[in-house]
């Protein structure tokens, strides 16, 4: 399937790609269920099918492969090939940022700060935006500044909150510019 997709040893076939990854989806290979789900999601290869791709990335997930687990958050979350379900969505990010996924750490973390999905738990929201600015997430570390700044879900913590804001603005993130510029 990889080869069709990428053109190797002769033409791209991006519907023979589709076909083939979903082939070895139905053969337990987590990974090919992952890539199946992004051809059926954007309509790669063939039509759009967000309810194909929503399940492809729930078997993808329930094999371990943690990017597709967020990818499943999100179109769980919104409503995407199927019902919306916040609060399911949620356990997506979480198994996904378990699993050292940063933009899942991120959606988790805002639910949990906004109350999406179930209560709002500042304390959980910050350990999730540690978790992914820790990842690599600048976008991560500036709202887990903003929070240690403002004591929300923890202790004041000015001289991290200034720590974590500044990686973000040496990152080009303009958010973490303007707060540094306070």
């Amino acid at each position: 399937a990889k080869m069709l997709s990428g053109g190797e040893g002769g033409d791209t076939d991006r519907v023979a790609a589709r076909a083939a990854h979903k082939t070895a989806c139905d053969g337990d290979i987590p990974e090919a269920c992952f890539q199946a789900g992004k051809l059926f999601e954007v309509g790669d290869g063939g039509d759009v099918d967000e309810a194909a791709a929503r399940e492809l990335y729930q078997r993808s997930c329930e094999g371990g492969q943690m990017e597709a687990c967020y990818f499943l958050g999100g179109m769980t979350g919104a409503g995407r090939g199927g019902a919306s379900d916040p609060e399911l969505a949620r356990t997506h990010f979480a198994t996904a940022c378990d699993g050292e996924q940063s933009e899942a750490c991120m959606h988790l973390a805002r639910m949990h700060r906004d109350g999406v999905g179930g209560d709002k738990d500042p304390v959980e929201a910050r350990r999730r935006f540690g978790l992914a600015c820790g990842l690599g997430s600048l976008s991560g570390c500036v709202f887990l500044g903003q929070m240690q700044g403002q004591g929300s879900g923890g202790p004041t913590d000015t001289a991290e909150a200034r720590k974590n804001v500044r990686r973000a603005c040496e990152g080009d993130i303009m958010l973490g510019c303007c707060l540094l510029g306070l």
